[in-house]
């Protein structure tokens, strides 16, 4: 914009568009820290990048029609760390009549409590038939999840009982290839599926707040048990019971011991079958599930008995708050039946009601098949990495995760240029060198940027509050599942991203601080689930908030005070 100023009127002498930023692809990582969160191992990242973002190319097809957008488009490694190109997103939801970030808003990181407004142009006229043919298929959608469901049992099943230690290289690769080309599908459907719940949620939430009700204050899964299944932190609770219920010696016995020691221990076989069972149904997660480099639960039972052992219930029985003020922080909590709401209220906000709720159930149902689904993965990556260690290609198995899916095919069919074991320990040289860097949450062009300096005389830090009250406590960081020892009651958990295997974590906590998430992410959701304070997406909170530091949290206004370091 270029102007004069007369003295009592502006002139504007000349205002165009500034033509050299139109095609400047700009990355974000708010959506990934929590999709794909900390380093991403090169054979991870060649098998998710393809993966996961040719379903949103699918998704992007039906909205725009046929284009040559490739799935390395949309994403970009920067320090071993996962960005999306808002860039490329952003120049399609505007030629949709849709704002840059809608993609940030529906997800609760951009905006607050802001929706994505549709303000139609003349060239969204073109696109106006498949976006109508999009929005009434995905009013449907929820037929189509119901249908999907039992086949991913069915096709995960398959596999999971295929004897991948018999298999030759060339059929383990034919076997993973399906697997993977099945998994395209069910990302599709998991993709669909949590956008169309925050997008219910926050039509609920709307709704909800004209009648003078807070969203936060009412329970959204009363009498939704099915959800219970998915929810690794219920059955802890029940396997804690089991174990309260045991001879106090043999206690003692099982908290000092191994899990070795456990397995011969004399534990009544009902408490060791329902471990067993435990690990049958969630042996699967892992620090995060779309990683599958990441050690899943059933290959590490000594971590599965440590949280067992290690349980504790609701921390605002013994830390941070008063009997009175948690009675009365569960009496703010409505549902359907006590909420007080008039019948025209009811009628006008049932429908939003229903589904919210339903396609909360469908998120958790689609997430954990499959996180199981893509966690298979790892059984054919370790069977091949196996073949590669007696060929004495590497030293050892997780060697693997340093190579890129084009490679590890190149050593099946004996066409890798190179050393591997030097291409090896080059990248994981390159990776610890970047551990602990923290990068902008936005990155302009594709030149890698430097590093993020963080001042570390911050005293107070700020993100979006997701779940209201307050806490003062010691600071706790957790930064994988490994660590879960380290957790003490009342303490201010502190993490880079949740999944549903962290949700233990959450009962023990006072308050909760994230590097990443949103209104609507796994860390606020879960959270509110225990009434703790909760504050997301915190840039560098991991980095600047050390254990044992005293903060104050306040879930209201998004703030951490460090009152002492």
């Amino acid at each position: 914009l270029e102007w004069v100023y007369s003295g009592s009127a502006v002139y504007w002498v000349q205002v165009r568009e500034i033509t050299a930023l139109d095609n400047v692809n700009n990355y974000s990582n708010r959506i990934s820290r929590e999709m794909l969160p900390g380093i991403i191992k090169p054979l991870v990242w060649s098998i998710n990048v393809p993966l996961v973002n040719s379903a949103w190319i699918d998704i992007l097809t039906e909205l725009i029609g046929p284009n040559d957008i490739e799935p390395d488009d949309l994403s970009k490694a920067f320090y071993y760390r996962a960005y999306f190109n808002m860039g490329v997103l952003g120049r399609i939801f505007t030629e949709l009549g849709m704002p840059r970030e809608t993609l940030e808003l529906m997800m609760g990181l951009e905006g607050g409590d802001e929706v994505p407004r549709f303000r139609p142009s003349s060239r969204v006229l073109k696109h106006l038939s498949r976006m109508l043919r999009f929005a009434f298929s995905k009013l449907r959608y929820g037929r189509e999840i119901e249908a999907f469901l039992p086949e991913m049992d069915r096709t995960y099943a398959a596999f999971d009982t295929e004897a991948v230690a018999e298999m030759t290289e060339q059929e383990l690769l034919v076997a993973l290839d399906k697997l993977i080309a099945f998994n395209k599908q069910a990302a599709y459907v998991n993709i669909i599926g949590p956008l169309l719940m925050h997008l219910y949620n926050n039509m609920f939430k709307r709704s909800l707040s004209r009648t003078g009700l807070a969203y936060e204050d009412f329970d959204i899964t009363y009498k939704v048990p099915e959800i219970e299944q998915y929810d690794p932190a219920s059955q802890l609770e029940h396997l804690r019971c089991a174990f309260n219920q045991l001879d106090p010696a043999l206690q003692a016995q099982i908290k000092t011991g191994s899990y070795a020691d456990f397995q011969v221990s004399d534990v009544p076989q009902s408490f060791r079958q329902a471990i067993d069972s435990f690990i049958e149904q969630f042996g699967h997660l892992s620090d995060s599930g779309n990683d599958f480099s990441r050690v899943p639960w059933r290959e590490d039972p000594e971590l599965v008995l440590n949280m067992i052992v290690n349980w504790e219930g609701d921390p605002r029985d013994d830390f941070g708050q008063d009997k009175e003020l948690s009675a009365a922080i569960d009496s703010r909590i409505f549902n359907w039946q006590t909420a007080p709401l008039s019948q025209f209220d009811r009628w006008r906000v049932r429908w939003q009601y229903q589904r919210a709720r339903r396609f909360r159930f469908y998120r958790e149902a689609i997430s954990s098949k499959y996180t199981y689904g893509y966690g298979l993965i790892r059984n054919y990556m370790m069977a091949l990495a196996d073949r590669f260690v007696e060929r004495g290609v590497f030293a050892h198995r997780e060697d693997i995760f340093f190579l890129y899916m084009p490679e590890v095919r190149a050593l099946v069919d004996d066409g890798f240029v190179g050393d591997v074991g030097q291409t090896v320990k080059t990248r994981k040289q390159e990776i610890a060198q970047v551990q602990d860097i923290i990068l902008p949450e936005i990155i302009y062009g594709d030149a890698v940027p430097p590093p993020e300096v963080q001042d570390k005389s911050k005293k107070r830090l700020t993100g979006i509050p997701t779940s209201g009250g307050y806490f003062q406590g010691q600071v706790c960081v957790i930064n994988n599942l490994n660590e879960f020892d380290k957790m003490h009651g009342g303490a201010v958990l502190v993490i880079p991203y949740s999944d549903v295997s962290w949700t233990p974590l959450f009962a023990k906590a006072g308050a909760v601080v994230a590097e990443s998430g949103g209104i609507l992410s796994h860390s606020s959701i879960v959270a509110r689930e225990y009434m703790v304070p909760a504050v997301v997406s915190v840039p560098g909170a991991g980095h600047l908030l050390k254990d044992g530091m005293q903060v104050t949290v306040d879930g209201y206004k998004g703030e951490v005070l460090i009152t002492e370091s």
